[in-house]
């Protein structure tokens, strides 16, 4: 009591549709993101549960979600970057930091981008 719960859900988009196309796993969390709760497979009692909060995450390729269950995500993309772009932030970024140093320290930029965009990679 009084506390809140946070699950983190990996794979969100991972269950596979049957042949009708329904995911399962994705129904019941969907059943508890609209009614608050699930029901007793013994009881047939609805169990409500409060204080629960949801994270998750998807990868490319798979299955999309149902609009009913995504609806209650706010979905944020992040995609790759090709090497250029991120060697050009990198290199902004070190130009900024090496703006107080000398000469010399000021020339190292261009292979410390190219060494942080490796190790990045």
């Amino acid at each position: 009591m009084g506390k809140k719960n946070i699950i983190f859900i990996d794979d969100l988009n991972m269950p596979k549709k049957e042949v009708f196309g329904a995911q399962p796993p994705l129904e019941l969390l969907r059943q508890q993101l609209d009614d608050h709760g699930w029901y007793d497979r013994k009881t047939l009692e609805f169990k409500t549960i409060v204080d629960l909060q949801f994270v998750a995450s998807m990868g490319l390729g798979r299955p999309e979600i149902p609009r009913r269950l995504i609806r209650h995500f706010n979905v944020q993309n992040i995609f790759e970057y090709d090497v250029d772009t991120i060697k050009h932030v990198f290199s902004c970024i070190i130009n900024h930091s090496f703006l107080s140093y000398p000469d010399n320290i000021k020339s190292l930029h261009k292979p410390l981008t190219n060494i942080v965009v490796e190790i990045y990679r």
